[in-house]
């Protein structure tokens, strides 16, 4: 409800390569896989890093599933109709590669194409999630 997501939310936030090789580590599975494909198509897609992080108002808060690409979330508050607004920046290293504000709600995952990595294709994820598993 809104007074929890005033006081402070979790984000989960993933790097994910999207691949037609077979992976070396931790293949995503489970509903988050459709998501990623309808973003990027791939045969494959590989947990490259995942991080979870709760977000308060009026501070910086970082997600950093990599040192590669990780995110600056500001929370901006509850929006209309359930979930939160934010104004997101993705960076690569440092530089930014993308701005955007966006209204996340629980089950719902944002992805972002992010830069490619050799044949394959770097996937940002990010998810309102209730609790870490």
């Amino acid at each position: 409800d809104a007074q929890e997501i005033e006081k402070g939310v979790l984000i989960w936030g993933a790097v994910v390569r999207g691949t037609n090789n077979p992976v070396q580590g931790k293949e995503v599975e489970g509903p988050l896989v459709e998501k990623l494909q309808a973003a990027w198509p791939a045969a494959h897609y590989e947990m490259v890093g995942e991080h979870y992080q709760q977000i308060f108002r009026e501070f910086e808060n970082w997600l950093k599933p990599s040192d590669e690409l990780f995110m600056k979330i500001d929370s901006k508050g509850p929006a209309p109709g359930g979930g939160l607004s934010l104004h997101l920046q993705l960076w690569q290293r440092k530089n930014v590669l993308v701005k955007t504000d966006a209204v996340l709600r629980p089950d719902s995952p944002m992805i972002i194409v992010g830069p490619q990595w050799g044949a394959d294709q770097l996937l940002f994820v990010v998810e309102l999630r209730k609790e870490s598993p």
